[in-house]
C-alpha cells in the first residue's frame, strides 16, 4: 500500500461519560463509529444511519443528538454521556 491510499486520521478529545479520552480517528467517522469502534461501547445501536431513529442518541453538552449523524471530529472538547453513563449517574 503506497502512502497516498493511506487515509490521514485526526486526534479526538472528548470526555465521554465522565472520562476522558484522546483518540486517533479516521475524518469521516461518526460519534457513533468512535464510540462502538474506538471505546468498544457495544451498547449503542444505530438502527438508522440518518439520525431518524433514537437508538444511537447521546447527550453531547447537555444536548441530545443522534451519534450517528455528528462527525466524530466535531465532538473535539466537548462532553458526551451515554444512556450507559446516564444509569450510572443515577
Amino acid at each position: 500500500m503506497s502512502a497516498s491510499t493511506i487515509a490521514p486520521s485526526i486526534v479526538v478529545n472528548v470526555t465521554v461519560n465522565g472520562e476522558r479520552y484522546v483518540v486517533l480517528v479516521p475524518p469521516y467517522w461518526s460519534l457513533l463509529d468512535l464510540l462502538q469502534r474506538r471505546l468498544g461501547m457495544s451498547g449503542i445501536e444505530c438502527r438508522c444511519d440518518a439520525g431518524s431513529a433514537d437508538g444511537c442518541t447521546v447527550l453531547l453538552d447537555g444536548q441530545p443528538v443522534p451519534s450517528c449523524s455528528v462527525r466524530a471530529a466535531d465532538v473535539c472538547g466537548r462532553t458526551v454521556v451515554t444512556r450507559g453513563g446516564f444509569a450510572k449517574a443515577s
